[in-house]
């Protein structure tokens, strides 16, 4: 979509339509649409058409209706189609090659339109006529119409994705109109088939592969009434081995075409989808084949039809036509025919250039909801466009608040029982072990972990297991301390029913261990929120936070975040000032075309197609955020393969800190993105500063002691000194080292099992958690983002803008001074291509003789020729060499041109 940007944009800025007459309309490339108000069509310049019967408001039988005409075009009339209602259009007959014209159609009660359609003889529509309102007699409308599939057969499976539905309708008036849904989807991109109002019908319907869909299909009569028919179909999810189908209809093998152009007809089909067809031709010389470049077909509805005009040179031509399904794979059919005339100009072709540069608007603005973004925004530019950067401190701070309370809140309590209850909560619910229960599961060995405290630590399993059996009272049948809870308690320096690990320094520990490690996140943990991750509710964002080489990843790409931020009444609000300018051209083979130019006089750079300011609320807005978005998510941290044994005993151990690993098995030296890493630095955090000394056995001096940051130690030193190692008091080591041990025995000893060391990883989806940012903050932290990424997004938007336009040979400009002149291309304009002209210029004949050049070179190097009221005639050459005849005049503000090719 983004590579018509500046076509749709010359739309915006250049188009300035004229009122057409009700009944005659000429067609000019879909860009101007003129007052014909001609009186005597021989002496017409451009095609007419006009309907003189019937007339608006005519009364019409009951069953068929004759419908007359005239019409005219300059180079000869190829075909005059007519339609009633929503019948398929048929072919008029004449005898005066569509001078006068008549067709006779069948008509139903009610009422109903008269339309009709004229094509020169290169099969280009040229003119439209009507629509003309007839009322047939009236008949009373009293019942709902009636709808029938008749093929293909309920419940039928299809190898390809296009099938088509047939049926039947009655009514006691005539069915007026009909539409057909795919799964509750209106589809529109293309109309249901008839030629007697709907009695018999058929449709082409797009099947989704892999997938059964009901496809329902709805008739209307004339009093809105209205009934339905449903069918389930299938379309097999099955590999794309085939190339397409590619026949080609007209011209057959070795056929004599009798004129300078043709228009090529076929019909291409494939099980997916024809992505295109292309064509190209050359004469059919000896040796290698001078190839035309590739063009595209025309098609309406897939390219089950389609067609190609080509003007080759008298003699033997080759074409060949390639049809491309949507997985790459091409089928080429060759055909050779002979173009048998003799002319020394072509057909003469006639174009109005207007000078669009003139009027073109400085301000564009569009107000997009999401289809409309989807339109303008390509998806590739979408996923470059950063829209804002979360800190994620307060995401994972709201999911590590899910966790802990995930097997209930009762492990608050002083109690020695935490009392978890994993089945309680709708999270405890998602965890299983290899048994299916949650007391097995490793993300609920993880909830024990954070929610550890003084009063119900389990520590059996780990070296200060000992210690608690004699603080308890195991050795001399008395509690020490006040038990071993007490002495935690105040060794740590927190309540007995604090968590060893704080939710916010957990949080911390993880955001710089795991997420900030992320290749693709920010230095300080950003998550980048891009235009194409809001569009899809942040799902794309399980891919970019998933696993990337050593690193394990943040989420589960398998369980995609999601969180709503654009409500359903959501737009945004798009306005630049365009410095894109349009020129009215011709490319001498094809015909009529465009050419853009930027004119940029606006700093700080003046090579910008267009100037965006995110800062200026006229020019840009988010409306419809959602208030306060909420995100659900599959977070997940990974464990070392082996057990981080604390480093404890030796005095050296104290020089075990963060970017100094004592030993090679010290937890500072594992990768930051492990449970272990993460664990040691929340608790190095909270107790990193702690210092504290007690006796808790005092007979015939201490026997007990409790000392952590004591003596000539630094902070969090801890060491218990036990009077004939009493309880097998463990080594010297830091407390978070000591803290991370627990930890770990207490992530593989769950309550219903033991878990294999480097399998315990766990994963909690977490539902419904504040991403930390309410809509009006969303809004205006997206402006200065956007603001550094304008120039950038300008040039995504209109990238290749050169290759947009069309390859035009000259084009239509103004001089300094106002004088209308016909500009030659030169390197400055950008088109699509490569161009190298043997002769440049404007001549004044065929032989392109240095004296008869009439054109300038103005200061951008281009080769001009002033065009006045009075008629020039020109020759020009194009990139071809083929020489050119011009008849150009000034006729008000537009040059009307007319072009014919020499043959001599």
């Amino acid at each position: 979509m983004h590579r018509l940007l500046p076509f749709a944009l010359a739309l915006t800025l250049a188009c300035n339509p004229i009122d057409l007459q009700p009944n005659a309309t000429a067609v000019d490339s879909g860009f101007e649409e003129r007052d014909l108000g001609i009186d005597n069509p021989d002496t017409a310049a451009e095609a007419l058409l006009v309907i003189t019967t019937p007339v608006d408001g005519d009364a019409a039988p009951n069953s068929l209706i004759d419908v007359f005409g005239t019409a005219y075009v300059p180079d000869g009339i190829g075909a005059v189609f007519v339609s009633v209602g929503p019948n398929t259009p048929i072919r008029a007959e004449s005898e005066t090659g569509f001078r006068d014209w008549h067709a006779t159609l069948p008509v139903t009660p009610g009422t109903t339109t008269v339309q009709a359609e004229l094509f020169d003889l290169n099969g280009d529509r040229v003119a439209a006529a009507g629509p003309i309102t007839i009322v047939a007699d009236e008949l009373e409308d009293s019942v709902p119409p009636q709808v029938q599939i008749t093929a293909p057969e309920p419940g039928a499976s299809f190898p390809r994705a296009l099938v088509l539905v047939r049926g039947t309708t009655s009514d006691d008036r005539g069915v007026v109109a009909m539409e057909v849904y795919r799964d509750g989807e209106l589809l529109q991109e293309r109309s249901v088939e008839t030629g007697d109002w709907y009695q018999t019908w058929s449709r082409l319907v797009p099947l989704i592969p892999g997938r059964t869909s009901q496809i329902t299909v709805q008739a209307f009569d004339q009093g809105g009434r209205t009934s339905e028919a449903t069918i389930s179909l299938t379309s097999r999810a099955t590999q794309d081995r085939d190339a397409p189908e590619l026949e080609v209809s007209y011209p057959s093998e070795s056929e004599v075409i009798n004129g300078s152009s043709l228009t090529m007809i076929g019909t291409a089909f494939d099980t997916s989808s024809v992505r295109e067809v292309k064509v190209r031709w050359a004469v059919d010389a000896s040796g290698v084949p001078a190839w035309t470049a590739f063009g595209v077909a025309e098609t309406e509805d897939g390219f089950g039809s389609w067609t190609y005009r080509l003007s080759p040179p008298p003699g033997p031509v080759v074409a060949e036509i390639r049809a491309i399904d949507a997985g790459g794979l091409s089928t080429t059919v060759t055909r050779l025919f002979t173009a048998d005339y003799i002319a020394a100009f072509g057909p003469e072709q006639s174009y109005v250039l207007r000078d669009r540069a003139a009027d073109a608007a400085e301000v564009i603005r569009f107000s997009l909801d999401r289809e409309g973004v989807s339109e303008l925004i390509s998806p590739e530019i979408q996923q470059d466009l950063v829209l804002l950067e979360i800190d994620s401190l307060p995401l994972l701070t709201n999911t590590l608040a899910a966790v802990k309370d995930a097997c209930g809140i009762e492990w608050r309590e002083d109690r020695s029982d935490p009392r978890h209850n994993c089945s309680s909560t709708e999270l405890g619910q998602t965890f299983a072990g290899p048994d299916g229960e949650w007391q097995s599961s490793a993300e609920y060995a993880m909830v024990r972990i954070l929610t550890m405290t003084p009063a119900n630590a389990q520590v059996a399993g780990t070296s200060i297991a000992g210690l608690q059996e004699l603080a308890d009272g195991r050795f001399f049948g008395i509690t020490i301390g006040g038990g071993f809870s007490q002495i935690l308690s105040d060794a740590l320096g927190i309540p007995r029913t604090q968590e060893f690990l704080a939710t916010e320094t957990t949080a911390q520990a993880l955001l710089e261990g795991v997420v900030a490690t992320h290749p693709n996140t920010g230095p300080d943990g950003q998550l980048a929120i891009t235009l194409w991750d809001a569009m899809n509710d942040l799902a794309p964002m399980a891919e970019r936070l998933g696993p990337v080489g050593d690193h394990p990843g943040i989420v589960d790409p398998a369980e995609p975040p999601s969180a709503v931020v654009l409500g359903p009444d959501f737009r945004m609000i798009l306005g630049a000032q365009s410095n894109l300018r349009w020129y009215d051209g011709v490319d001498l083979s094809e015909g009529k075309d465009y050419l853009s130019r930027i004119v940029d006089e606006n700093g700080p750079t003046f090579d910008d197609i267009v100037e965006f300011d995110f800062e200026d609320p006229d020019l840009f807005d988010l409306i419809g955020l959602v208030d306060e978005p909420r995100a659900d998510l599959r977070f997940q941290v990974s464990e070392a393969d082996t057990f981080v044994p604390s480093c404890a005993g030796s005095a050296g151990c104290q020089g075990n800190l963060p970017g100094a690993p004592f030993r090679e098995n010290s937890v500072w030296a594992l990768d930051p993105w492990f449970m272990e890493w993460a664990i040691a630095t929340g608790a190095m955090a909270e107790y990193g500063e702690r210092e504290f000394s007690r006796c808790y056995l005092n007979f015939l001096g201490c026997q007990a002691t409790v000392e952590i940051g004591a003596g000539s130690a630094p902070p969090g030193w801890a060491r218990f000194d036990v009077t004939l190692d009493l309880g097998d008091p463990p080594e010297d080591q830091y407390v978070w080292e000591l803290v991370n041990e627990i930890g770990q025995v207490a992530l593989h000893e769950p309550s219903g099992g033991t878990i294999p060391e480097g399998r315990a990883n766990v994963a909690f989806s977490v539902r419904d958690i504040p991403v930390g940012l309410t809509a009006e903050q969303i809004r205006q932290a997206v402006r200065p983002v956007l603001q550094e990424q304008r120039r950038e997004l300008a040039d995504r938007l209109f990238e290749g803008s050169g290759q947009n336009n069309g390859p035009v040979d000259f084009y239509f400009g103004r001089m300094p001074n106002g004088d209308a002149a016909l500009f030659f291309a030169n390197a400055a304009d950008e088109r699509p291509g490569e161009f190298t002209y043997d002769t440049l210029g404007f001549y004044s004949s065929d032989e392109f003789r240095a004296a008869d050049r009439v054109s300038e070179v103005d200061s951008l190097g281009r080769d001009f020729v002033v065009v006045g009221t009075t008629e020039s005639v020109l020759w020009v050459q194009d990139d071809r060499g083929v020489a050119y005849r011009l008849r150009a005049r000034l006729d008000e503000d537009e040059i009307v041109l007319h072009a014919a090719e020499s043959f001599e």
